[in-house]
C-alpha cells in the first residue's frame, strides 16, 4: 500500500477531523503511518473491510508513547493506556519512521 493510493486517501479522508491535516505519511509493512496534527493513524492494508482495526489513531499527547523495538528487528512500538499496536517496517523505512518519532515527540511534548 503506497501512501498515495485511492485506498489510503479514502481511509484517511473518513476518519480525519474537519479542521485536521495531513503532515506526513509514511509507508509500512502492511499498512501506512500517517501523522497529522492532531493524531498518529495506522492504515492498514484492506482498511475498508475492517471497520474497528483498519483505521487505528493516537493523540499527540503525552500519554502516548512511540518507539522503536529494541534489537535487529524493523518495527514501531505505538502504546497507551495499556493498549499497544506494532508495525513493521523494511530498512528502508526505518529513517523515515525515526524522522517521525522525533516529529511526534516533539509536538507531543515528552
Amino acid at each position: 500500500m503506497e501512501p498515495g493510493t485511492e485506498a489510503v486517501r479514502n481511509a484517511i479522508g473518513a476518519s480525519l477531523g474537519p479542521a485536521e491535516r495531513v503532515d506526513r505519511m509514511i509507508p509500512a509493512v502492511g499498512c501506512a503511518l500517517v501523522l497529522t496534527n492532531e493524531r498518529l493513524l495506522v492504515v492498514r492494508h484492506g482498511a475498508a473491510f475492517r471497520p474497528k482495526s483498519g483505521v487505528r489513531d493516537w493523540p499527540l499527547d503525552r500519554d502516548t508513547r512511540i518507539r522503536m523495538a529494541p534489537g535487529a528487528q524493523h518495527r514501531l512500538i505505538i502504546e497507551r493506556d495499556g493498549e499497544s499496536a506494532s508495525v513493521f517496517l523494511t530498512r528502508a523505512q526505518v529513517d523515515d519512521v525515526v524522522d517521525l518519532i522525533s516529529v511526534f515527540r516533539e509536538r507531543s511534548g515528552a
